[in-house]
Formats: structure tokens, sequence, C-alpha cells
């Protein structure tokens, strides 16, 4: 299993996360990673990357994508993001990494 992704930085648009390889391969190396995200409303998710292609598996050498959005994200939404690495022996899928978009005091 993949483990679970970490957020390293926001801003109103895009959300940066970084992830290891899975521990156990299942004696294949790892071909790609694909990123998937919600709408911020535990809708459906869809699969992305850093610009805003569906369906382009990463490159396998990759361990952090910024998820650029062509709306700003919502404050207070929580969006719901996970990766699959992928092989010759199928998928693993993380767990899901939850990141809430909140305001600053002012």
């Amino acid at each position: 299993m993949q483990s679970r992704p970490t957020k390293v930085s926001t801003s109103t648009t895009s959300i940066k996360i970084s992830w290891n390889e899975p521990l156990d391969n299942g004696g294949c190396s790892i071909e790609g990673y694909s990123v998937f995200i919600d709408d911020g409303n535990n809708g459906n998710f869809e699969e992305a990357n850093f610009i805003n292609d569906n369906n382009v598996r990463l490159h396998p050498s990759l361990s952090s994508v910024e998820i650029n959005r062509i709306d700003p994200l919502s404050l207070g939404s929580t969006y719901r993001i996970y990766v699959n690495a992928h092989n010759y022996a199928g998928h693993s899928q993380s767990p899901i990494l939850g990141v809430v978009f909140a305001a600053l005091p002012s």
C-alpha cells in the first residue's frame, strides 16, 4: 500500500502534495503515479496533474506535484486527495489526505 500523501503548501488556486514510493511494489518497478482530487464537497474524484490534464500518468521519479485548479479553492471546504502508484502488477492506492482551506484571522 502507498503511504498517505502530505500537504506541502497551498494557495488560493493550488495544493502542492508529496508522497513516498510504496514500501512493497510487488517485485516490479513503479511506472508512474496518478493523483486524484475531489471538488471539496465530498463529490467524485477526478484525476489531476500540474497542468489540469486528465488521464495523465505522472513520471515515476516524481514524489510531489502541484495540483492547479481553474476555479479558486473554496474557504472552509475539505479537499480529499489520494495517489495511485502504477506498475506491471497493477496499482496501489494511498489513504486519502484531507486538506481544509481556512482563512487566516485578520
